[in-house]
């Protein structure tokens, strides 16, 4: 996101919620902040679900909203708001905000500043912080590590995630450690929150690793290791870009440039400053989007073979190809 888009949502949540703040001011709530860099979404979806089985009052919103002015849509029910409806302005400016909540937020994305201006309005009951990422990937990283230490000294609660090489393992500890504090008892397991973000699947001797929800250098070296571990004969994998790019393609990668060489075969789409990059280090093929289906359509003829493959697909929704995820 540019920096002048960053500007103009600050400013018009901050408008919004002074024409709101004596409504906002009447009514109590439990904000339930997840800032991290990977395993925001799946902490906050977790710890929602099992609110919900307990019967207790929660908003969290199908949308991943990470900023100012979705704090406020939590705040006032308002899902998927759009900035060009005039049906979502008008709930923005009308509706009454829920009261009595538990109201789950992410914040403090490694490329959001969303901290402090939540602090200035609001004050955290409860802060989770999931895996952070071990690089500095964003020239702003370090200016969110320190906002997120300071949402945590304003909380009732705080949980820090250890880091896992499982990213996608639904935090069930947490959300039980959180409810035992609550003093909010289930009577029967947490279900675990599945985004089917990652699909594994066996296609006679294949094995699939799919992810297309974004990438990110957590989410790249998580499916990669994945692929490279398994028992397959030969190693396929498609990828694309890290998004957004705001470093050079050197520094992202020449971390994982020996993970990538033990590849037998390694597909690109998307970026192709990127991609010329690549080139230069490994034995990489381009793709257009237009030739992803064709590219599919050959694996599954491999497969069909009776070849036993291994194909590793880490590819950002930006580029629509959530088709790749059924075998």
């Amino acid at each position: 996101m540019s920096r002048a888009k960053v500007i103009l949502i600050r400013v018009v949540a901050s408008f919004v919620y002074c024409l709101r703040r004596r409504a906002i001011l009447r009514v109590k709530n439990k904000w339930i902040v997840v800032t991290g860099s990977v395993g925001k979404t799946i902490m906050r979806q977790t710890l929602a679900g099992a609110l919900r089985q307990a019967k207790q009052n929660v908003v969290s919103l199908k949308s991943n909203y990470v900023n100012e002015l979705g704090v406020l849509c939590t705040l006032f029910q308002i899902d998927n708001f759009s900035i060009k409806s005039l049906r979502s302005w008008w709930a923005l400016l009308t509706k009454s905000p829920v009261s009595g909540a538990y109201l789950c937020i992410e914040l403090g994305a490694d490329f959001r500043t969303d901290i402090l201006w939540f602090l200035k309005r609001f004050l955290p009951y409860a802060v989770f912080e999931t895996t952070t990422c071990e690089l500095d990937w964003t020239q702003v990283l370090q200016e969110v590590k320190v906002e997120r230490n300071t949402l945590q000294h304003g909380s009732t609660f705080t949980y820090v995630l250890d880091d896992t090489s499982e990213i996608y393992v639904p935090p069930v500890e947490a959300t039980k450690t959180f409810l035992r504090h609550e003093k909010i008892e289930l009577t029967e397991e947490i279900i675990p929150y599945s985004s089917g973000r990652l699909v594994q699947q066996t296609c006679q001797n294949a094995e699939i690793i799919c992810d297309t929800y974004k990438v990110t250098p957590r989410c790249l070296t998580y499916s990669l290791t994945r692929c490279l571990n398994t028992k397959s004969s030969r190693k396929v994998f498609l990828m694309n870009e890290v998004r957004p790019l705001l470093v050079t393609p050197a520094f992202l990668y020449e971390p994982i440039l020996a993970q990538l060489r033990q590849l037998d075969e390694l597909y690109f789409v998307g970026n192709k400053q990127v991609y010329a990059y690549l080139k230069e280090q490994l034995r990489i093929t381009y793709l257009e989007g237009s030739d992803v289906p064709k590219w599919k359509r050959v694996m599954q003829e491999r497969i069909a073979g009776g070849e036993s493959l291994c194909i590793g697909i880490k590819v950002s929704a930006y580029y629509h190809l959530e088709a790749l995820r059924e075998w």
